[in-house]
């Protein structure tokens, strides 16, 4: 033994090796350590990537379903719209025709019924006053018709919005 440490140059560098040796297995631990965190890591990154992959495409699927939704209700709203004007164009044409009939209400003032055949042609006439009766009932419908259309078109907004706020996990 003494030669080994003669060999070496004394206890001072038996000390150095054996620290040396503790210092080098510690370098291999901490070495090992830093490839299974590297490995951890790799690990949780991969998921990561992979969840991430997965929330985009669910997202993709709800705008791709909102969009679809949304466009519908468009469509919807739009077709409302032409049928409100449709709904007046009857209403005018049956009123005018005679099919509809208005209820006292609606006739008009009382006053002008009286009024002789020369001064109701002057005015405009029974048929000019008949016909604004007709437009102002079928400009009634319409907005009812569309007031009912929009309506119904918020809504259907507001159930498609809800769902894709729900989709992404929104309370």
């Amino acid at each position: 033994m003494n030669a080994v440490i003669a060999l070496l140059g004394g206890i001072r560098a038996s000390v150095f090796a054996a620290l040396m040796l503790v210092f080098a297995g510690l370098f291999a631990w901490k070495a090992h350590q830093a490839t299974a965190t590297a490995t951890q890591f790799r690990a949780y990154q991969d998921r990561m990537i992979a969840l991430t992959a997965t929330a985009r495409e669910k997202a993709h699927q709800a705008r791709d379903t909102f969009m679809t939704t949304s466009i519908d209700n468009e469509h919807a709203y739009q077709q409302g719209k032409d049928d409100a004007k449709v709904q007046q164009d009857s209403v005018v044409a049956a009123a005018r025709t005679g099919e509809l009939r208005f209820r006292q209400l609606w006739q008009g003032c009382v006053s002008t019924a009286s009024l002789s055949g020369a001064v109701a042609a002057a005015a405009g006439g029974a048929d000019g006053q008949a016909q604004l009766f007709a437009e102002a009932a079928g400009r009634v419908v319409r907005v009812g018709a569309d007031a009912d259309n929009h309506v119904s078109w918020l809504q259907a907004e507001l159930i498609a919005t809800r769902a894709l706020a729900q989709s992404c996990g929104a309370p």
